[in-house]
C-alpha cells in the first residue's frame, strides 16, 4: 500500500512528532516532511505535493491562516488540518470559512487520527465527484460536438425551461445568437404567443409521464416571424431525478409548404376525375373497388355506394374474366407495367356495354404496390359506328365489283386505283392499276 505522504507546518520539532506518534498508534502509513518557513512551505508544495498538510496555528514567520491561503492559490485540493496549542471558537470558525477542512487542539491530539480519516474521506469523495463531473462534460461536450454536425435544431433547458444549450442549426433556425443564450433564454420564448398555453400544458405532461414528446407546434423567431415546427422532447434525469428537457426541433415549414400543394394537386386531380367524361376506377390488389367517378358509375348504371367493395368480376362478361384476370396478376406481379384491354360490362339494366380500358398499379417510393387505377372508356357507339361502316363499305364494294357496266376509280391525278369486275371480263388487256393513266387508256380503246 503506496504510503500518504504528509508535510507538517511546526515550528516544535516535538510537536510533529507527537502528531506523527499518535497517527501512527491510529493505524496510518506514512511518511511526513517537516517546514517552518514560508518559503519552505511553499517549495514543499511545489516540488512534492503532499496527500495531507497539518499546521501549526501560530508561526514565528506567519500564521496558519497565510498558509491556508497560500495552499488554495498553489494546490486547493491538498487536505488542511489546523493543529494548534490553542484555538479560540472565533478563529475556530474563521479557520474553517477560510477553507481548512477540520482543526485539533493539541491537548486533544488523540482526536487527530479521526480527523485526518474524515478529511481523506472527504478528499476521495470530491475527487470521486471531480472525476464524475469531468466525465459528464465530456460526455456533454461529445453530445454538443455531435449537435453540431445534425441538420435539426437540438437544445436543453433547465426545470424552469431556460435553455442552457444549443445548437448552431438551433440558433439560426430561431435568429438568436450565444449572446442571446447567455441572456437567459426561456425555450417559451420560441413559441408563438396564441400556442404558449397548450406548449406548456405539454411540458407539465411530459414532467408527469402522460405525454409522449412529440409535437407541432407554431414557433416565433426572434423577429416575430411565425412557423411551424415539431417538437421532439424528452425528460433529462441525474441520480434518477428530473432536472430537465432535451429537445430537437424539426423546422416543417418546407413540409407544410409541399403538403399544401400536395393537398391542392390532390384536389384538382379529383374535380378533374370528378367530372371526366371517361370512367375512373381505383381496386386494391385484389380487384376490389376502391374508388370510382361519376362517370365509371353512369356507364355501368349503378351508384358509387353499390360499387364500392365488389369485384370489378361482378360486372365483366363471363366470356371476358378469364383474360381479365390473368392481365390483371401478371400487372400485380409486375410481369407487366400496364396493360390495355377491350373488354364487355354488364350494366346495372342487364344491358352489355364494350368498353377500352388502360389498367396500371400505383406503387410508394419504396416501390411496394398499393392500388391498381384504371381508365375504362365507353366505346359501345363507336363499335357499332365501325361495324355499321364496315357492313355499308363491304356492300359498296359489292356494288361496284358486280356492277355490269365497266367502272373503274382515279384519283386526282387521273392514275387508275381501282377497277371492277366487268373491265376484267370484257377486255382482252385489263389496266395496271396505277401506271395507267385513265386519259392514255381511254384513247387506246377509245371509251
Amino acid at each position: 500500500m503506496k504510503k500518504m505522504k504528509i508535510l507538517m507546518l511546526e515550528d516544535v520539532a516535538s510537536d510533529a512528532k507527537l502528531n506523527a506518534v499518535q497517527l501512527s498508534k491510529d493505524g496510518f502509513n506514512f511518511t511526513y516532511k517537516l517546514v517552518n518557513s514560508e518559503d519552505s512551505y511553499i517549495k514543499a508544495i511545489k516540488e512534492d505535493p503532499p496527500d495531507l498538510i497539518l499546521s501549526d496555528y501560530n508561526l514565528p514567520q506567519f500564521n496558519g491562516l497565510e498558509a491556508l491561503e497560500i495552499l488554495k492559490e498553489l494546490n486547493p485540493e491538498i487536505p488542511f488540518i489546523m493543529v494548534t496549542g490553542s484555538l479560540d471558537d472565533e478563529t475556530a470558525v474563521q479557520c474553517i470559512k477560510q477553507g481548512a477542512w477540520d482543526y485539533v487542539i493539541k491537548e486533544h491530539i488523540v482526536r487527530l487520527g479521526a480527523a485526518v480519516k474524515k478529511a481523506l474521506q472527504l478528499k476521495d469523495e470530491i475527487a470521486q465527484k471531480k472525476a464524475a463531473e469531468e466525465a459528464l462534460k465530456q460526455t456533454e461536450r461529445k453530445f454538443q460536438k455531435f449537435t453540431e454536425l445534425l441538420p435539426e435544431g437540438v437544445c436543453e433547458t433547465d426545470l424552469y425551461g431556460n435553455i442552457t444549450f444549443a445548437n448552431e442549426k438551433a440558433l439560426k433556425v430561431f435568429g438568436y445568437t450565444a449572446r442571446d443564450l447567455k441572456k437567459k433564454l426561456n425555450i417559451l420564448q420560441i413559441i408563438a404567443p396564441f400556442d404558449k398555453e397548450r406548449a406548456l400544458n405539454k411540458l407539465n405532461s411530459l414532467y408527469k409521464g402522460e405525454y409522449s414528446g412529440s409535437d407541432e407546434f407554431i414557433a416565433m423567431k426572434k423577429n416575430g416571424k411565425i412557423f411551424p415546427i415539431i417538437i421532439h422532447a424528452n425528460v433529462v434525469f441525474q441520480n434518477d431525478l428530473p432536472v430537465g428537457l432535451r429537445t430537437v426541433l424539426v423546422d416543417i415549414t418546407q413540409q407544410k409548404k409541399n403538403e399544401e400543394i400536395i393537398r391542392q394537386n390532390a384536389e384538382k386531380l379529383s374535380l378533374m376525375i370528378d367530372n371526366s367524361p371517361i370512367g375512373v376506377c381505383s381496386t386494391d390488389l385484389k380487384g376490389y373497388f376502391q374508388s370510382v367517378n361519376p362517370a365509371y358509375c353512369s356507364m355501368l348504371g349503378y351508384s358509387q355506394e353499390e360499387l364500392i367493395g365488389k369485384h370489378f368480376n361482378e360486372f365483366t362478361h363471363k366470356d371476358d374474366i378469364n383474360k381479365n384476370a390473368e392481365l390483371y396478376d401478371k400487372l400485380v406481379n409486375r410481369e407487366l407495367q400496364y396493360f390495355d384491354l377491350e373488354k364487355r360490362y354488364i350494366r346495372k339494366d342487364k344491358s352489355v356495354i364494350i368498353c377500352r380500358l388502360r389498367s396500371q398499379i400505383v406503387h410508394d417510393v419504396s416501390g411496394k404496390p398499393l392500388f391498381e387505377i384504371a381508365v375504362v372508356e365507353d366505346i359501345t357507339e363507336r363499335k357499332k359506328a365501325l361495324e355499321e361502316l364496315k357492313r355499308r363499305e363491304e356492300f359498296n364494294y359489292a356494288l361496284f365489283q358486280y356492277n355490269p357496266i365497266e367502272t373503274m376509280v382515279v384519283d386526282d391525278q387521273g392514275r387508275i386505283m381501282q377497277i371492277n369486275q366487268a373491265i376484267i371480263n370484257n377486255r382482252t388487256r385489263a389496266p395496271e392499276i396505277g401506271a395507267v393513266m385513265y386519259k392514255d387508256y381511254a384513247a387506246e380503246h377509245e371509251i
